[in-house]
């Protein structure tokens, strides 16, 4: 399985589990699915009994219910953005991946500028046509990728788009 990492936080963002396609070369379109999780404690996992007097444990009830791909990575939602900040966080998260590739890859550097600007008009145009939620990695650092949540026209598919000059793979 690969697990795919934004390269300025180091934090996980999604893995290869999910229905993918790279759009352009330029983002991962990740397909999810609605879900509801439970971490319910099962007493008879535990070979627990409940007692005639009643003096057995009770445990909160705890379900999450979201998208699989959110739940699965502990991804954090950035609310109260608008298209308008997203943009200027955007450009802001292009500077930073600027001086990652300065650092880490200089001989990628002006193809990745090249790609940065091409994906720049592209999260532009998306964008502007829909509607999206925003999200970022456990931390929620504001350092990293913000990543976009929307759905299919169906009304009931999410799907994510994360960017690959954004992102590290690792085998796991």
């Amino acid at each position: 399985m690969k697990v795919f990492k934004d390269v300025i936080t180091g934090e996980e963002l999604f893995s290869d589990s999910y229905k993918m396609k790279l759009v352009d070369d330029l983002y991962w379109r990740v397909t999810g699915k609605l879900t509801t999780e439970s971490n319910d404690v099962d007493e008879s996992v535990y070979g627990g009994n409940a007692s005639a007097e009643g003096g057995g444990e009770t445990f909160d009830s705890n379900v999450q219910s979201g998208v699989d791909i959110v739940l699965a990575h502990r991804l954090k939602e950035v609310c109260d953005l608008g298209r308008k900040e997203y943009l200027k966080l955007f450009k802001e998260y292009g500077t930073k991946l600027n001086d990652y590739y300065k650092k880490n890859h200089p001989d990628q550097v002006a193809e990745f500028q090249e790609k940065f600007q091409t994906l720049l008009k592209e999260v532009r145009k998306i964008t502007k046509d829909e509607e999206f939620q925003y999200f970022q990695s456990e931390s929620a650092s504001g350092e990293g990728m913000f990543a976009l949540l929307g759905y299919e026209e169906d009304g009931l598919t999410p799907y994510m788009i994360f960017y690959k000059v954004g992102l590290e793979e690792e085998k796991h």
